[in-house]
C-alpha cells in the first residue's frame, strides 16, 4: 500500500519524569481521505521500535506481530512485533473498529513511551489484522480512550498491587512508582496538523503542554465527559448546537432529542483514530440541506470542490469553535483534479457502522481544529491540574478544548488551494486563539515599488554625490599640480606669459608647463601684433615716399584743427613728430657752412600732440659735421613725387595740403618708415622700389647708386614700446655723435 508520511517536526519537548514530556507525531496518509497520526514506543528487552495509531477512541495496545500473515500484516514488512520474550497472559482477545479488525493473544512485555517505561503492560500480539492500514511505518494502535473502556481490562481486571494485569496503559502511566518517575500530573494532549500546513505540529503531550501552542492554559475549556451507565468510557462531549454559514449569513441545524446525552441532547466522541465525521442522517443531511445538496445515488454527497463548507460545532458550554473547509471536503481517491469532491461529513449506514454510544463521531476533520486535553482530574481555573500523587487518585475526567482555526485565515486558504490550485505554505493553516507566531503580512504591490523607487533614487544621489566629490578632489590635486609646475618653470614663464599679456594675447592654461608656448612661437605672436597694429595705423597714416611736405604758413596739425598764422610760424615748427628713420626728399640743395653752436643745440622736449603748444622759433633738423655740410633748411620741406588721387585724400583727412588744393591744412602724418611705403607703386608689389636720392648722398654717392628700398626683415621691424600699450610710436633719433 503506497503512503504519503510526513517525518515527525520537532524534537521532544521536556525531559519526562517530573518534567512532563511533549512527543512529536508522524501523519501518514494513503490518500486525502486516510490519515493517521503515529507516535513511537519501544516494546521488549531489546526496546525496538513501533510506530502506533494515537486512537482516543479506544483503549487497549496491539502491535502486529511475526505471527500474522494477512494482507495487512503483510504491509507491516520486517517490523513486526516478536512476543517470544514477552510473558503470555493466557488470554486471546479480538477488537472490532468502525473500518477494521484486529485479534491475538494478550502478552505483558515492557513498553516505553516518552522516557516513561513501563513494566509488563499487557497488550495484543495481533496475529490477524484486516481492513488496516498497515505500512512499515504504522504497525498497530495506541488506544488513549478512558481506562474502562478497555476490553484487555475486561478480561484481566486491574489491581492496585505491583502484579501484571490488565490495566490500560494511561493508568500504568500515571501509576508509575515511585512517584517522582511519573508525569507531574494527569492528563494527555493532542495536537494534529493540516495537510500541507505546519503552523500546528502534531503532537502528544504527557503531563505538559506544547509552550509555543499553548503559552496559556487558562484559554482551554473544560467540561466533564458524558458518562455512560457504567462510567465514562469514551471522551464524550454533548452537543449544543451546530450552525451552516451560507454567504455569511448562520443557518443553524435543528438537533434532533437524543437519549445519548444530557437533557435529550445528541452526544459526539472525539475518536482521533476517524477520518472522518459520523452523524446520523438528520444531522448530516441537515448540515447539506442549508447549502443545498443531497447525497448521490452512491450515498455520497458531492459538493464544488471550489465551494467552502463552513461549519461551527458548539459542545457543552464552551465558544463554537469553527472548522477549515479544507477539512471538511477530499477529492475522490485517485482523482485529485474532480470538480466535485466528497463531503466529509457521512452517515453510519454508508460506511457500515451501528452508532449506538453517540450521534455524532468527531474524528480528525474536527480534531484539527482544536488542542484537545484529555485530563483525568479537574483542572484549576487557571488551567493547571493537581500534583499527580499515584495510582490510588479516583479518575474524574476533564475533556478541554482550545480552538486553532481562524474562519477568516481559514477561508483565504481554502481559495488559495482549492480556487488558485496553489498548495498551502510555510506557516499557513490555523490561527491559533493562543498565542502563535504571527504571521507576517506581505507588503501591498504599490508599496513595494514605491520602496523600490526611493531605494533608486537613493542610490542614483549617492552615487551623484560620489562623483561629484571624486570630480572636485580631481580637479583641488590639478591645481596645486599645476601650481607646482608653473613654480618650477622659473621666470621665463613668469616673462613669457608678461609679454603675451602686454600683446593683448591670453593662451588657454594648460595642464603642464610642457605645453607652453616656445620662444619662436612668442616671436612670431609679437611680430603678428606687430603687423597688426601697423595696420591699424596705417589707417590713420599716409606713406611718406609718396608726401611732399611744402605747404603754406597756415597749415593744421594732424587732427586738422588749423593753427594761427604768427610771424615765422610753419608746419615744421609746429611739429615734432618721433618718427625714427624717416625718408625726406628735397630737391634744396643743402648748405655748405658748418652749423653754428646754437643750431646744434638740443631741440626742446617732446611733449604730446594733444598738448602742443606752437613756438615762436621754426622746427629745424640738425646735421652732425661727419654727414656733409650742415643745413638749417627745414628737413620735411621736400617735394611730393608719385602721388596719387587716394594719398592725397589721406592726408588731407589730417590736415595737410593737397596738391589740387593748396588751400586744404595738410599733416605729418604718413612720414615714417620704409616699411610704411607699401603704398607706393602698383599695389601688392613685392619688389624693391626705386626712389629719389637722398639728399644725405653727396652727389657722386647719387649718381653712382640709385637708392633702392628694399623691404624689411621681421626683426627689422620690432617695434620699441612706450608706457602706454596703445601708443606705439618710433623715436626720431638724431645723428648726433
Amino acid at each position: 500500500m503506497h503512503t504519503t508520511t510526513t517525518h515527525f517536526h520537532l524534537r521532544d519537548e521536556g525531559a519526562g519524569g517530573s518534567d512532563g514530556i511533549v512527543i512529536p507525531l508522524q501523519l501518514l496518509q494513503d490518500s486525502a481521505y486516510q490519515s493517521v497520526y503515529v507516535a513511537p514506543i519501544y516494546v521488549g528487552p531489546n526496546h525496538n521500535q513501533y510506530l502506533l495509531q494515537v486512537d482516543t477512541g479506544s483503549s487497549d495496545l496491539w502491535i502486529a506481530s511475526t505471527a500474522c500473515s494477512t494482507s495487512a500484516c503483510n504491509d507491516v514488512g520486517g517490523n513486526r512485533y516478536d512476543p517470544s520474550q514477552a510473558l503470555p497472559t493466557g488470554q486471546t482477545l479480538g477488537i472490532e473498529y468502525a473500518e477494521g479488525q484486529a485479534s491475538g493473544p494478550v502478552v505483558w512485555d515492557t513498553v516505553q513511551i516518552g522516557g516513561y517505561s513501563i513494566d509488563h503492560q499487557a497488550l495484543i500480539a495481533a496475529s490477524t489484522v484486516n481492513a488496516e492500514p498497515l505500512s512499515s511505518n504504522f504497525a498497530g494502535v495506541l488506544g488513549l480512550a478512558l481506562p474502562l473502556n478497555s476490553l484487555i481490562a475486561q478480561k484481566i481486571p486491574p489491581t492496585t498491587s505491583d502484579s501484571p494485569d490488565g490495566a490500560a496503559l494511561s493508568s500504568n502511566l500515571f501509576g508509575i512508582t515511585p512517584v517522582n518517575t511519573a508525569p507531574p500530573a494527569r492528563f494527555l494532549s493532542l495536537a494534529l496538523e493540516r495537510p500541507g500546513s505546519d503552523r500546528v505540529q502534531s503532537t502528544l503531550g504527557i503531563g505538559r503542554h506544547p509552550k509555543d501552542l499553548v503559552p496559556d492554559p487558562a484559554k482551554i475549556q473544560y467540561a466533564t465527559t458524558v458518562p455512560e451507565m457504567a462510567g465514562s468510557l469514551w471522551w464524550q462531549a454533548s452537543v449544543r448546537g451546530i450552525t451552516v454559514y451560507v454567504d455569511g449569513q448562520p443557518k443553524p441545524i435543528a438537533l434532533p432529542s437524543s437519549s445519548t446525552g444530557p437533557h435529550g441532547l445528541p452526544s459526539a466522541i472525539l475518536d482521533s483514530g476517524v477520518p472522518l465525521i459520523i452523524a446520523n442522517p438528520s444531522i448530516t443531511y441537515g448540515i447539506y440541506g442549508a447549502m443545498g445538496y443531497s447525497p448521490a445515488s452512491d450515498g455520497n454527497v458531492y459538493i464544488p470542490c471550489n465551494t467552502p463548507l463552513n461549519i461551527t460545532i458548539t459542545l457543552d458550554d464552551r465558544s463554537e469553535i469553527p472548522l477549515h473547509p479544507l477539512d471538511l471536503s477530499y477529492f475522490p481517491p485517485g482523482d485529485a483534479s474532480a470538480e466535485n469532491c466528497i463531503g466529509a461529513i457521512q452517515t453510519p449506514d454508508h460506511i457500515g457502522l451501528s452508532l449506538t454510544q453517540a450521534d455524532l463521531i468527531l474524528g480528525v476533520p474536527f480534531l484539527r481544529n482544536t488542542y484537545t486535553v484529555l485530563g483525568y482530574d479537574p483542572p484549576a481555573a487557571n488551567g493547571s491540574f493537581p500534583p499527580n500523587v499515584g495510582a490510588s487518585q479516583r479518575i474524574q475526567p476533564r475533556l478541554g478544548l482550545m480552538r486553532l482555526t481562524d474562519p477568516a485565515t481559514a477561508a483565504d486558504e481554502f481559495h488559495q488551494v482549492r480556487v488558485l490550485k496553489q498548495p498551502l505554505g510555510s506557516g499557513s493553516g490555523a490561527s491559533s486563539g493562543a498565542k502563535q507566531a504571527p504571521s507576517k503580512k506581505g507588503l501591498s504591490v504599490g508599496v513595494e515599488v514605491l520602496i523600490g523607487l526611493l531605494g533608486f533614487f537613493g542610490l542614483c544621489f549617492v552615487l551623484f554625490g560620489a562623483r561629484l566629490a571624486y570630480m572636485k578632489r580631481r580637479w583641488v590635486r590639478q591645481r596645486k599640480s599645476l601650481a607646482a609646475a608653473d613654480g618650477a618653470s622659473g621666470g621665463d614663464s613668469k616673462e613669457g606669459s608678461y609679454v603675451l599679456n602686454e600683446l593683448g594675447y591670453f593662451p588657454a592654461r594648460s595642464k603642464s608647463h610642457s605645453s607652453e608656448p616656445s620662444e619662436d612661437e612668442l616671436r612670431m605672436k609679437r611680430y603678428e601684433e606687430y603687423k597688426r597694429r601697423r595696420d591699424l595705423e596705417s589707417q590713420y597714416t599716409d606713406d611718406t615716399a609718396a608726401t611732399r611736405v611744402n605747404g603754406p604758413d597756415d597749415g593744421a596739425d594732424e587732427f586738422g584743427l588749423l593753427n594761427a598764422k604768427t610771424p615765422g610760424d610753419s608746419p615744421e615748427a609746429r611739429f615734432r613728430d618721433p618718427w625714427g628713420d624717416t625718408l625726406v626728399d628735397s630737391r634744396t640743395p643743402l648748405p655748405q657752412s658748418p652749423p653754428t653752436v646754437d643750431e646744434l643745440a638740443l631741440p626742446p622736449p617732446i611733449v604730446r600732440r594733444s598738448s602742443y603748444v606752437p613756438t615762436s622759433s621754426p622746427l629745424t633738423h640738425h646735421r652732425t659735421p661727419s654727414g656733409g655740410p650742415s643745413s638749417a633748411t627745414p628737413l620735411l620741406s621736400h617735394a611730393r613725387t608719385n602721388s596719387n588721387p587716394r594719398d592725397s585724400e589721406d592726408i588731407a583727412e589730417f590736415g595737410m595740403p593737397s596738391p589740387r588744393d593748396p588751400e586744404r591744412p595738410q599733416s605729418m602724418a604718413g612720414i615714417g618708415t620704409s616699411a610704411r611705403s607699401r603704398r607706393l607703386g602698383s599695389a601688392g608689389s613685392g619688389s624693391a622700389l626705386q626712389l629719389p636720392p637722398s639728399p644725405l648722398l653727396s652727389p657722386e654717392e647719387r649718381r653712382s647708386s640709385p637708392s633702392r628700398l628694399a623691404p624689411p626683415s621681421p626683426r627689422a621691424l620690432d617695434p620699441v614700446f612706450s608706457g602706454s600699450r596703445n601708443e606705439s610710436r618710433v623715436s626720431v633719433i638724431g645723428h648726433e655723435s
